[in-house]
């Protein structure tokens, strides 16, 4: 777990105005967020390296001398939906940085 340095949750005694029990759920909800975040960032890596193997092949494909490549308008639509999807990967994963950062703040905001 990450979240056990000082600045980012404060001890369960420290969360003025919450009960024991609401303290608990607050930081067990944060933790379970964190680990969903990690493991988002981990299938991203994953998948963005099946993705750079996707990239070799199509180029391995456009560069096919026996005459079995591909045309460069293949090309240029294959590299254009590889490229869409990356991107949309990337900032799917960068919504849920900001998410938990967000939810992160607010619950040492409640000290």
């Amino acid at each position: 777990m990450f979240l056990t340095s000082a600045w980012c949750i404060p001890p369960s005694g420290d969360l003025a105005g919450l009960s024991e029990a609401a303290a608990d759920a607050s930081l067990d909800a944060l933790l379970a967020a964190e680990e969903e975040l990690i493991g988002a960032h981990r299938r991203h890596i994953e998948t963005t390296m099946g993705v750079v193997k996707d990239e070799m092949e199509l180029l391995a494909r456009l560069d096919d001398s026996a005459g079995n490549g591909m045309t460069i308008e293949e090309y240029l639509e294959e590299l254009s939906n590889i490229l869409v999807d990356k991107a949309a990967a990337a900032a799917a994963l960068q919504q849920q940085v900001t998410a938990f950062r967000r939810q992160m703040r607010a619950a040492a905001g409640q000290t």
